[in-house]
């Protein structure tokens, strides 16, 4: 574990020196000594120490108060001050400038020491608690992006089906442009689903799983090819307990995991270390090394990947999660943060050693479940005869997004529905207080301001029961069906759909008893 660095500002030279021995002989280092304000001011941004011993009386222009706060102003630094004086006036100078600890002259060595812990314990808390709030904000950026590219997207693909419907298919060159705008628009939704992942909030269908299988399953085909020279070794523990996880989620986190590690190595050969195992942590080991996420004590499986890689330093440790950060010359910075998302909606944490030219590793912790696995696969539905004649029914489409209302609406239309629309759950209510007895279901979207989706369902079963609902939102059904499921909507479609899928899903409505 690395010494806290401390630099001392003492004026008196005996003062600093015995100062000095006392920090060395308590286990921290002595990175720099300055006897003026405006000496400590150039050297300390060079130096980087962890902490500031800042005597408030000093020789020169500049007192110990005016360096502290000039310090405060250019760096985030944690200061206590040295002193001989109590007077009210000169603590409440000092005061001022928000220090982390005050010492009077003369102290004792636990003292001294006692006050360095606190204020260094104080600044890590305060450092974190300020990237919680930057995280924070950029999940709600993320979110907020997420559920209007959704929407834009949604428009795009159901216009570019339209027009697919509507040209000729023997117009080669219209058609060849329409299959590749559509292709376009997919890949744009994967991007919005990563934003979602990364959230930490995407809703996941977790299921007991087996951590070495999934493992075993993307060891058959990993990331690699595209670096001829580096080769995977596995490590798998041996009577791991079922963890609660989405399957495909872990096995893109691998990935991205993987991938930066072989993207860091050097070009000749090198090695990727892929492992697995459970190991019980306490309340201290995880405060101090968990970097993303959080974990109650307890006993956790864990993957770690392992590289000889280039490694990192610690400015780039700190952001290597953030959104769009990237240390490519190419690459949109998306990966590492949808791993953050993952390990955050699994309930996980992320331990991350790195150093330059010393590579870099990534250790996964997951909650362990005492429920039995869930089978590996599972039988393929009967597709269900479907009446494509669009019958004289009505639906209620409801979503915030005229755009896409209005796409729902026309699509919906044109197979022949008879279609009434409301911009916002207030408005369904007054659409549906009138003509609930002629609606045979409602497309609802989830995410709308005021009254969301959730509270208009309620409201409309309420003046209806058993009104068939179908919930339309950017999250995959299977989490929708495993978070509301118990609710009693009849079915659920993801945005952006294929306006095929929006017909079949409200045939299955329909069809629904």
């Amino acid at each position: 574990m690395n010494r806290p660095r401390i630099y001392i500002v003492e004026d008196e030279a005996l003062i600093a020196m015995e100062i000095s021995d006392r920090l060395t002989h308590l286990g921290y280092d002595v990175c720099g000594k300055a006897t003026r304000g405006e000496q400590a001011l150039e050297e300390i941004p060079q130096l980087a120490p962890d902490i500031v011993l800042m005597d408030i009386r000093l020789a020169g222009k500049l007192t110990g108060i005016d360096t502290a706060a000039k310090l405060r102003q250019r760096l985030d630094l944690p200061v206590v001050y040295l002193t001989a004086f109590s007077d009210t006036q000169l603590i409440e100078a000092a005061i001022s400038t928000e220090p982390f600890g005050y010492l009077l002259k003369p102290f004792e060595e636990r003292e001294l020491h006692a006050t360095l812990q606190a204020a260094l314990y104080k600044h890590r808390m305060e450092q974190r608690h300020a990237q919680a709030r930057a995280l924070e904000n950029q999940l709600q950026i993320a979110g907020s992006i997420a559920h209007e590219f959704n929407n834009l997207l949604q428009v795009i693909a159901g216009h570019l089906t339209l027009a697919q419907m509507a040209v000729q298919p023997d117009n080669r060159p219209l058609t060849d442009n329409l299959d590749k705008a559509m292709q376009a628009a997919q890949t744009a939704a994967g991007l919005t689903d990563k934003l979602l992942v990364y959230t930490g909030k995407s809703l996941t269908e977790l299921r007991p799983t087996d951590l070495n299988e999934i493992v075993r399953t993307y060891s058959v085909a990993p990331p690699l090819p595209h670096k001829p020279h580096r080769q995977l070794q596995l490590s798998l523990g041996e009577g791991i307990p079922s963890i609660m996880a989405n399957a495909q989620q872990i096995l893109h986190l691998m990935d991205q995991l993987v991938t930066n590690s072989a993207e860091s190595t050097a070009a000749g050969p090198a090695t990727i270390r892929l492992s697995t195992g459970v190991m019980e942590y306490d309340e201290v080991t995880l405060a101090r090394h968990c970097l993303e996420g959080t974990a109650n004590p307890g006993t956790y499986a864990y993957l770690e990947v392992d590289d000889d890689g280039c490694g990192m330093d610690a400015a780039t440790l700190q952001r290597a999660f953030d959104l769009f950060f990237t240390t490519k010359f190419v690459g949109r910075g998306l990966g590492l943060p949808a791993v953050r998302g993952i390990v955050q909606s699994h309930g996980g944490c992320l331990f991350v050693t790195s150093h330059p030219g010393q590579g870099t590793t990534v250790r996964v912790l997951f909650p362990l479940t005492d429920k039995p696995r869930a089978a590996t696969h599972q039988a393929r539905p009967q597709q269900a005869e479907r009446d494509r004649t669009g019958s004289a029914h009505t639906l209620l489409v409801v979503d915030d997004a005229a755009t896409v209302r209005l796409l729902s609406q026309e699509a919906l239309e044109l197979y022949g529905y008879r279609v009434l629309a409301a911009e916002s759950g207030a408005a369904a209510l007054a659409l549906f207080q009138e003509h609930h007895n002629e609606i045979d279901g409602v497309l609802l979207d989830l995410s709308m301001p005021g009254m969301d989706g959730i509270q208009t369902f309620e409201a409309l079963q309420q003046i209806k029961p058993g009104t068939k609902v179908l919930l339309v939102s950017g999250y995959h059904p299977d989490a929708l069906r495993q978070q509301y499921g118990e609710k009693g909507f009849r079915g659920f479609l993801k945005k952006p759909f294929q306006l095929s899928e929006l017909h079949e899903a409200v045939e299955t409505l329909l069809r629904h008893a």
